[in-house]
Formats: C-alpha cells, structure tokens, sequence
C-alpha cells in the first residue's frame, strides 16, 4: 500500500509533505494545525513545530526514521507551488529562533537587527533551513529539491519581519491585520507569523488596506519566497 505523502527532508530538520490531495491531507493534518494555528475551513496547506505534535500524532505522520531530526513539519497538496511557498515562509519564520526572540525583544532599534546578522553565528541560523549545499544525508530524501529555492544568508528572516510589523505598519495597520487573521480563524499568536507567509507570497491587495510601505521593506524576502 503506497504512503498517503510523499517525505523529503530538507536540511535534516523540515520534513515537507506533499500529499494527492487536500481530502486525503486534512484528515491527517487538522487536529494538529487546528490546535496550533486556530480552526481554519478547507486549509490549502499546513505547518507546525514537530513539538506541538502528540506521540500517536507523531507515528502517523512521520516515519521513525526521521522524527528524532524534524524540528519543523509543512505539507501541501502535490504539485501546488503557491501553498508550498507559503509554508516555507512558516518554517524560516520558525527555525530562526534566535532572531525571533531579537526581533520581540528590540523591537524598536533596528540596529539591533544589523548588529545581530554581522556576527558568523547569525549567518549560520540564517541559514539553517535552505542552505546552497550539496545533499545530505539522514533521510527518505534531502538536499535542496529544485522547487524549494535557498536562503541567502544576509536575508534575516525573523529580524526584518518583526521590525517591519513592529515599526513600519501603523497602529491602524495592525488592529486591522489582527482583525482580519481573526475572521479567517488565526489564534492571537500566530498572527505575525500568518502576516509574513502572506505578505510574502500573496497580491499587495490582499490583506484589502494600503501596506505598500510594508511591503517595500520585505521585497528581498518577497523575491526570495516567489522565486
């Protein structure tokens, strides 16, 4: 009986599953996302950290092989590209913790940021989910498959992202975002981490407010993430 997904591990730590379909992904993947993300309707796609999963959870979905190593878990429906760039934006936005936790924490100093990704060791987590690399191994696949593009290190992912929702939108900008994410289901928490996997791979009218301003800061990552 073939697997309901196909597996690939990217840089030993993301497990991407690609699925026939959203009727035989949702089931599987639903109480997951429904617990981390909020109850989203008729989802095109998934992502969450491996730690947000319960054991019978973890079983089911990734083979044992693999779960010591996955840190972070996306899935989409074979063959839709948008979706997976979507999701890669959450897994960036994850695995970079070091710079998530600069970005809440000098949330108003934006030479934080540039101080923080002059260092060797921030180039390395910058790095840490897509590198230009040759393959590894440590899994039913890996590498860099040819639609998953890389992560230059000088784009530091979490730090301008967290600055841009911190210092760039306005006051109105935010509640409205907020508002918004709210309607489509999205829990409190996630709502800056759905911000950029939107931002980052949808129309500029897509949020349905002016956030040119917004946008023209994340254009690196908006190049890299539809590249």
């Amino acid at each position: 009986m073939a697997p309901p997904s196909e597996l690939q591990i990217v840089d030993g730590c993301i497990a991407v599953l690609r699925f026939a379909s959203a009727d035989v992904m949702n089931p599987m993947l639903d109480p997951i996302s429904d617990r981390v993300d909020g109850p989203i309707k008729n989802r095109q796609g998934h992502n969450f950290p491996k730690a947000e999963m319960t054991q019978p959870e973890l079983a089911r979905v990734l083979p044992k092989n693999v779960q010591y190593s996955v840190r972070y878990v996306i899935a989409c429906v074979k063959g839709n590209a948008q979706t997976l760039r979507h999701e890669l934006c959450h897994a960036r936005y994850y695995t970079n913790e070091e710079y998530r936790a600069e970005g809440r924490t000098n949330r108003s100093d934006p030479d934080a940021y540039r101080s923080k990704g002059s260092n060797a060791d921030g180039a390395q987590i910058a790095m840490s989910v897509f590198p230009a690399a040759d393959a590894r191994p440590g899994g039913p696949a890996s590498g860099v498959p040819e639609d998953v593009p890389t992560l230059d290190p000088s784009f530091l992912w979490l730090a301008k992202v967290n600055r841009v929702w911190a210092d760039v939108l306005t006051d109105k900008q935010r509640v409205y975002i907020a508002a918004f994410m709210g309607r489509l289901g999205y829990k409190e928490d996630v709502h800056v981490d759905e911000f950029q996997a939107y931002c980052l791979t949808e129309p500029a009218n897509f949020f349905g407010i002016d956030v040119s301003d917004a946008l023209e800061e994340l254009q690196p990552l908006r190049a890299l993430a539809n590249s």
